[in-house]
């Protein structure tokens, strides 16, 4: 059944019922630019054709009409969740800037402009709530969040597209896309992504359903980056501000941005990835796994899905990168468009590709090094200054074969050749590999450890160096933060470095740290092993030195910030290296006590063994010299009775 819409006084201006008072919220607009209001009484909703987790999609009817004709077309009406009368002009501005910025994209979904469900409740409304779904509204959430969910919504009103890519694999037998299909497919939504980046917006909910598909079987981006809108936003629920897409195709910092992220425009590679990837196989990554489960796989175990064989070794290599754990290593969009259309000639003269099934296992994404994406991201010119690339992540020392030097000549293709540098000391250029070569800038490089001069409160003051320009322009991750931290070079300096495979423990003045942090028996903190070193610098931690049960966790976080290294050097007295010895593995105390235990049980068989050797002998000595006198004994007798005999007395009858 259609529904009308409460028309409100004025463009911009629409009253919210209050108890028994209208009050009326006014959104600002832009004059200067095309306005994208349109008026309510000139949509009807139809019917709910789609529902996902930023909202559900209607069927509408649009009319417009002049002086001269009337006009109906159809169109989608995304109605987004329930908002407070207080933040509804926030929220009206953050989609008028969308609106403003979407405007020209060719493969994204076009909008058509915005509107509002508010007004007084109509009894048709009504009707759509059963009692017992109201009983259940009002056991979760107060009367006001019950009224504003009836009375104001949202809606963007885009253009209506007959079907997506998903409703096609659905009328399928197999539920699978040729791979011709899904590289030109690929082609057409890596496009569409690439346009948003190109304005600052992140997609972060790439997935079949929503890459649509126009008249002439050519996709559309559907999604227009409303998630990238919503989270963090204080016009929401938490629960809808921190839900960052569907759980089977989000990256591992979608999960937890402001902990785990930050998201950036690598994350779409993510999810680009899984869509990917359900289109050649016809079954969603994780299928029918809890979304416990894929948290899990994703986040902490570091798992990948699983890519299909027989793939040609570019696709599969590229698909691959998509799902590598930390996002600098992914491929960027403009990667991904030359990949597949490359493929796209390739698989076209071999006669395609036929699914036999997907590979048995999947190499886990690797804590330190790099991967040839993140390689070729910067790209070096004549002038740079550059250093030998250090290994991400890693304790192991490198050779810093050039300390610092100049780049004064390129070869033609520099992202996979040489360049001449120019080092001190050193009067002609040397030849040296790109690749092991990173660009400085003001003494920063991507990867760098760096502090904030003046501290913020609302986010971690140590972080991890993305990117920085030749300007000094730089992106930096941070604990707290849920998107790249854009600003100066001249607001950092440079930091202690973090390597996996350290010992951390807190430091002695944090009395409350950011993340849960274990203690030992005696009540002083734990120290832990760095087994992992996220985008942002969180560092991830466990703990060998102490015995984990079913409950615990196997590993924490820690901010760079609260943490001090442990390491022999700095443990000054005997019993402290003993105790960093223990931190090395829970058994190592248990095994010195079993092997004190043995050796001292041992030592006393020993002992024990010797002590009774010597009474051994001694009991021998003591019985030779009792056989000695009785062997004598007959000896003295014959000689007396000889004496007594000579003198003639009888010793038979003493006589």
């Amino acid at each position: 059944m259609a529904q009308d819409i409460a028309t409100p006084p004025v463009p911009f201006d629409f009253e919210l019922l209050v108890g028994d008072h209208l009050r009326t919220v006014t959104a600002s607009s832009n004059s200067s630019r095309t306005d994208p209001w349109i008026e309510p009484e000139r949509l009807k909703l139809r019917h709910r054709i789609g529902r996902g987790p930023f909202g559900d999609v209607w069927l509408a009817t649009h009319h417009q009409s002049t002086e001269d004709y009337d006009e109906y077309h159809e169109v989608a009406a995304k109605m987004l969740p329930p908002i407070r009368e207080e933040h509804m002009k926030t929220a009206l501005e953050k989609f008028c800037e969308l609106y403003f910025q979407c405007q020209g994209a060719a493969r994204v979904c076009w909008l058509l402009g915005i509107s509002i469900l508010n007004g007084r409740v109509r009894h048709g409304l009504c009707i759509l709530f059963s009692i017992w779904e109201i009983f259940n509204i009002l056991c979760e959430t107060s009367l006001y969040s019950l009224y504003i969910f009836l009375y104001s919504q949202i809606c963007i009103i885009m253009n209506f597209y007959e079907g997506s890519v998903g409703d096609k694999m659905a009328k399928l037998r197999e539920g699978r896309i040729s791979l011709p299909g899904v590289l030109r497919y690929g082609i057409n939504l890596a496009k569409g992504i690439l346009e948003l980046h190109s304005k600052g917006i992140l997609v972060l909910n790439l997935k079949p359903s929503n890459v649509l598909l126009d008249d002439t079987d050519q996709a559309i981006l559907g999604d227009i980056g409303i998630p990238n809108l919503l989270f963090g936003s204080s016009f929401l629920s938490s629960d809808m501000a921190n839900r960052l897409g569907t759980p089977n195709y989000m990256a591992p910092e979608q999960w937890q941005p402001e902990v785990r992220g930050p998201v950036s425009f690598e994350t779409d590679s993510w999810g680009f990835g899984c869509t990917i990837l359900e289109m050649l196989t016809g079954n969603q990554p994780w299928y029918g796994c809890p979304v416990g489960e894929i948290y899990q796989s994703v986040v902490e175990k570091y798992e990948k899905p699983l890519i299909p064989s027989g793939l040609p070794s570019s696709v599969e290599n590229i698909l691959s990168g998509c799902f590598e754990y930390d996002l600098r290593n992914r491929p960027s969009m403009v990667d991904i468009l030359a990949v597949f259309r490359s493929s796209l000639n390739a698989v076209a003269n071999d006669g395609g590709w036929i699914y036999l099934g997907t590979n048995k296992t999947m190499a886990k994404s690797s804590s330190t090094g790099y991967s040839q994406w993140s390689l070729s991201k910067d790209h070096l010119q004549v002038g740079d200054t550059v250093r030998s690339r250090k290994l991400s992540n890693s304790c192991n020392p490198q050779n810093m074969e050039v300390p610092e030097g100049n780049v004064v000549g390129l070869e033609r293709n520099v992202d996979h050749g040489f360049v001449l540098v120019r080092l001190h000391g050193v009067h002609d250029p040397v030849r040296i590999r790109a690749s092991t070569l990173e660009r400085v800038t003001n003494g920063l490089g991507a990867g760098d450890w760096v502090r904030l001069k003046e501290e913020d409160d609302k986010h971690s003051p140590v972080g991890i160096l993305h990117s920085i320009n030749r300007d000094g322009r730089v992106t930096v991750g941070f604990i707290g933060l849920q998107t790249l931290w854009n600003g100066n070079c001249s607001d950092l300096e440079m930091a202690e470095p973090y390597c996996v495979g350290q010992f951390i423990r807190l430091k002695a003045n944090v009395l409350s740290p950011r993340f849960e942090w274990p203690r030992k028996r005696g009540g002083a903190w734990a120290t832990g092993k760095i087994s992992w070193i996220l985008p942002n610098g969180c560092l991830v931690v466990k703990f060998p030195g102490m015995l984990n049960f079913w409950d615990a966790p196997r590993t924490v976080l820690a901010d760079p910030s609260e943490v001090d290294v442990v390491n022999f050097k700095n443990c000054p007295k005997m019993i402290e290296k003993y105790q960093h010895v223990e931190d090395h593995h829970w058994a190592v105390r248990p095994v010195l006590i079993a092997f004190g235990f043995l050796t001292a049980v041992k030592l006393g068989m020993s002992i024990g063994k010797k002590l009774g050797r010597n009474m051994n002998a001694n009991a021998m000595d003591s019985e030779s010299h009792y056989t000695d006198n009785q062997n004598a004994s007959p000896t003295w007798t014959s000689s007396v009775a000889n004496i007594f005999s000579r003198e003639g007395v009888n010793l038979a009858n003493g006589r």
